[in-house]
């Protein structure tokens, strides 16, 4: 059966309604169809100069001279498109339609270029199927406004305002369930790169495994943890540890008493009903892997926060030749990531270890590719001493907030952190 991806009558339709009542129709339209949803190269353009200037013929007629669309849209087609409409009704069904056949012929065109990749030797399997999942994604949903106007922008931050406001809910995202890192961020915020950094055998993965506990008890949403460093299985006694509050050290022996083993048979029914997903493939060690799997999984399941640990490990396919560009494009891809799929994305970074142990800073990421500058809010864990009971935790750039910083208390023999000290403002 052949498809019906084009139709002059319908397109006319939509523009002689739009050209006889103005913005009454084309407010109907205009967030249902692009210009290039239409086919016809001259109704393209003439779609193009009425977002811009309205429904004036003369305006219009202007327009396209300046960009230089006269000489093959003249003015007498755009008169006769608005004789031969009589009225504007049923323009928003006509606009649907129109995007309908625009998907159409845009599947079609996909399905062309998917032949093409798998004709193409140099391209690996993994990235045609990311490749595809991405291009489907982008299609299946209704499409992001590329440009939004101010009155749109403004409209959905005061609609999220008197939200919160009716609700009481005065978070930006879903709690740590550290009161110090939540009295001040208020939540993880959807569409930010969180940046946990610290030298090795600090508590980074620890903290993170806190809150993703937290997340995944409180909030309906699936927290993913790519563990590149440790397997699901080390993963896992950490979180039992914390969850029962028996020794890590026990667990790994084998060597529980009665208490302890009921400790742990009520730490396994609370992690088993979590949401929690680790993933520990060397797979997903890939940008491009990691990216094909969040694209993939997010069309099914709805997701709280996703945490790297710890980025260094990451790599890209494409070959830079610098680690530290590749390093950027890591966290720029982070970036987009937390924005494109609207969730917190919390990437735990490696430090090089200091024999001084002095406090880190901003510059200890100077190696690090421009992740300090990719992020929106960066913690910086440090201990006086291997094994100290206080983990100091300072806030070292925030972007929306104060700088400040804490001491948390974390026991690492149950891989658990609390609150502790109170804030102290400045960094």
């Amino acid at each position: 059966m052949t498809i019906k991806v084009y139709s002059h009558d319908i397109e006319q339709a939509i523009l002689g309604g739009i050209l006889l009542a103005g913005d009454k129709a084309l407010v109907k339209v205009k967030e249902i169809i692009e210009p290039e949803d239409f086919y016809a190269p001259e109704h393209i353009e003439i779609y193009k100069a009425i977002l811009e200037v309205g429904n004036d013929i003369l305006s219009i007629k202007g327009f396209l001279e300046k960009h230089n669309k006269a000489q093959f849209i003249p003015i007498e087609m755009i008169s006769l498109i608005v004789e031969n409409v009589a009225t504007s009704a049923g323009i928003k069904q006509h606009a649907q339609s129109l995007r309908d056949m625009s998907v159409r012929r845009k599947v079609s065109d996909l399905g062309m270029e998917i032949q093409a990749w798998i004709n193409q030797t140099n391209k690996e399997t993994p990235d045609i199927l990311a490749l595809i999942k991405k291009r489907v994604r982008l299609l299946d949903a209704r499409k992001d406004r590329i440009l939004e106007s101010n009155l749109t922008v403004a409209q959905n931050v005061y609609a999220e305002i008197q939200r919160k406001m009716t609700t009481k809910n005065h978070t930006v995202g879903c709690l740590t369930g550290i009161k110090t890192i939540d009295g001040m961020l208020h939540g993880l915020e959807p569409k930010t790169l969180i940046l946990i950094a610290a030298r090795p055998s600090i508590g980074k993965t620890a903290l993170a495994l806190n809150i993703i506990e937290h997340v995944t008890r409180n909030y309906d949403g699936k927290c993913i943890f790519f563990s590149l460093d440790m397997s699901s299985e080390a993963v896992m006694m950490r979180r039992l540890a914390c969850a029962g509050l028996v020794e890590l050290a026990n667990l790994k022996k084998a060597d529980l008493n009665d208490s302890e083993m009921d400790k742990l048979n009520k730490a396994l029914n609370i992690v088993s009903e979590s949401n929690a997903v680790v993933i520990d493939k060397p797979f997903f060690k890939s940008l491009e892997n990691v990216e094909s799997f969040i694209a993939s999984y997010t069309m099914s399941n709805k997701v709280s926060a996703i945490f790297i640990d710890y980025v260094q490990l990451m790599h890209v396919k494409a070959k830079t030749g610098n680690r530290n560009l590749e390093l950027g494009v890591i966290s720029s891809a982070l970036k987009s990531m937390a924005k494109e799929y609207n969730v917190p994305v919390i990437a735990l970074a490696q430090l090089s270890r200091n024999k001084d142990n002095m406090k880190p800073k901003l510059s200890s990421l100077r190696d690090s590719g421009s992740l300090e500058a990719d992020a929106d809010v960066c913690f910086m864990l440090h201990t006086e001493a291997r094994g100290s009971m206080e983990l100091e935790i300072a806030c070292l750039k925030a972007r929306d907030g104060e700088l400040w910083h804490s001491t948390l208390a974390f026991e690492g023999r149950y891989q658990k952190v609390y609150d502790q000290d109170p804030i102290i403002y400045g960094g």
